[in-house]
């Protein structure tokens, strides 16, 4: 066995890491192998902010699985202990299977059972990508049988869970995975906690932003309280995906954190009619109930599991699961393998791409996919700069393209008189392909998940064209998000020039020696936060080490005695 690789039962050996003893995660009776020479790593199906899942092969079983890999040194002790104890003392068919876990250097591989169609997210995000980008639906997104058929089977695991004790934490359509034969599983267990025994006190918000509960969201310090973090957080967070379902996408996804929590504290619960873009005419009364019955701020006033598995939306309207089979994710298929149907795939899913050196006065988000097409659309955002400080070059097709991706968010704070730009600039080039290059920036967290399809397809696009026209400085940008609060534009790049921006009739000013200061202050301040982040994980551990050593000594007494 390589020195990298320690089972779970094994000591550290050397330095601090000498005194402690990792506890054994491994189940028992599972004769899953503990060693990576064992398993072959595939494609990579899904990643977070401290770990990637990845296809996996058991060699000396020769079966399918998913293996997440997870970086110890940016994931907490006592999440990791959870995640794995909530995925070993969860026996049921509606909650994804664990089946080993072991050590490889400073890594965690945590072995569990394969869904071969993902996540609901990832369905929903194909099923969008089909019909030609969220902003062509006009529309609710899944049918009602279907989101019932998918929340019936969601609820039976949730009771389970509930009965043991244990609250999820973190229930969206990420974490809720599905296979081919109609198969609903949850996973995920990082911010689960036991209610009756965790600590008194989390140094973390749990979960994830949009779905936090208010009795979550309301409070001001980052310690959350053991007492608001009940079973019916679990219930908010499932009527926040069960809109999401319906509408694509949760209430409040595209606000920064501290808005996101305001909305949630003083806003009367969201529904259908928070997002005020589609005809939700379809989705009926008792749809409607059962949102109301999971989204209410007084959180003993929410359904219990048991409860809504009993309501008439889902007893008269879900279906069974081989009814997903043939409908839901029969138009769901997985993303075409080869680079060049990638290519021609995302490419008819986007937003068009709009030279704004030209004399446009919008961008538009409804038209359609081509090139020269006229814009007669409402105006969104107004041109950027109609000359660059350089003249254009003209670029020969076998030159090597460098561009630089920027994604600019426009965000209203408290004071409507302050906005707050964050930009990110991303190099690319067309020395690797576009799908590798741009899977590369969301692997290192410099671009947003749900950006990786539209700045690929963008991308292809602006390549293809650079090939046929006189592109040498020149901007692109369309807008992907918008509505009464924030703009998100996206705007692709050949080379950097100095340009403006038109924002609700404010000019910001952008030039050149200005965004490299404004980088340099991102760095340092970057690298402060991760110094800080780095001192606080480092006291974190050695006090969850020194808990671990007195419950192991408590143990070895109890054996004695």
């Amino acid at each position: 066995m390589d020195e990298s690789e320690i089972s779970m039962e094994e000591e550290f050996s050397g330095g601090e890491s000498s005194q402690i003893r990792r506890q054994n995660v491994e189940d028992e009776d599972s004769p899953w192998p503990v060693t990576r020479q064992q398993y072959r790593l595939e494609e990579i199906i899904g990643n977070g902010s401290t770990s990637i899942v990845y296809r996996g092969i058991c060699t000396e079983r020769n079966e399918i699985c998913a293996i997440k890999r997870v970086d110890l040194e940016n994931y907490s002790l006592s999440q990791l202990g959870r995640e794995i104890r909530g995925l070993k003392e969860c026996r049921h068919s509606n909650i994804v299977r664990y089946y080993t876990s072991f050590y490889v250097g400073q890594n965690l591989w945590i072995v569990m059972q394969l869904l071969d169609r993902g996540s609901l997210r990832q369905i929903m995000d194909r099923l969008i990508m089909s019909l030609g980008g969220r902003f062509a639906l006009n529309r609710g997104l899944l049918t009602q049988p279907v989101i019932a058929t998918i929340l019936k089977e969601i609820l039976a695991g949730l009771e389970y869970i509930h009965d043991s004790k244990l609250v999820h934490g973190d229930i969206k359509a990420s974490n809720i995975l599905i296979s081919s034969e109609g198969n609903v599983q949850l996973a995920d267990f990082g911010p689960s906690i036991w209610v009756e025994n965790e600590e008194r006190t989390r140094k973390n918000m749990p979960g994830t932003v949009c779905y936090l509960a208010p009795e979550i969201a309301v409070l001001e310090s980052n310690d959350v309280k053991n007492d608001a973090y009940t079973l019916y957080v679990d219930i908010w967070s499932l009527g926040i995906t069960t809109l999401e379902m319906a509408a694509g996408y949760p209430p409040y996804h595209n606000k920064v954190t501290s808005m996101t929590l305001k909305w949630i504290r003083k806003n009367d619960p969201p529904n259908l009619d928070t997002y005020e873009e589609r005809d939700y005419s379809e989705y009926g009364k008792k749809y409607r109930h059962f949102v109301s019955s999971c989204l209410k701020k007084n959180a003993k006033q929410r359904w219990t599991a048991k409860k809504l598995i009993t309501h008439p939306f889902i007893t008269t309207t879900a279906q069974s699961s081989e009814y997903l089979t043939h409908t839901f994710l029969e138009g769901s298929q997985s993303l075409p393998t080869t680079s060049d149907d990638k290519q021609r795939a995302i490419s008819r899913q986007l937003p068009p791409i709009v030279d704004v050196n030209e004399n446009v006065e919008n961008v538009p988000v409804d038209a359609g996919w081509d090139y020269d097409i006229e814009v007669e659309e409402e105006p969104r955002i107004n041109r950027i700069n109609k000359t660059p400080s350089h003249p254009p070059v003209r670029i020969p097709p076998s030159a090597e393209l460098s561009m630089t991706v920027s994604i600019i968010r426009y965000e209203e704070k408290e004071d409507e008189s302050e906005r707050v730009i964050m930009a990110t600039e991303l190099l690319y080039t067309c020395r690797n392909s576009i799908e590798e290059q741009v899977f590369q920036l969301v692997k290192e967290r410099k671009l947003e998940p749900k950006y990786l399809v539209l700045v690929a397809a963008n991308l292809c696009k602006v390549t293809t064209a650079a090939q046929r026209q006189d592109l040498g400085g020149k901007h692109f940008a369309f807008v992907i998000e918008q509505n009464n609060q924030s703009v998100t534009v996206l705007e692709i790049c050949i080379t950097v020039w100095y340009y403006t921006t038109d924002h609700h009739h404010h000019h910001q000013h952008y030039h050149h020696y200005q965004q490299q200061r404004l980088r340099q202050r991102q760095r340092q301040w970057q690298e402060q936060q991760q110094q800080q982040q780095r001192q606080q994980r480092q006291q974190q551990q050695q006090q969850q080490l020194l808990l671990l050593q007195q419950e192991q000594q408590q143990q070895q007494q109890e054996q004695q005695q």
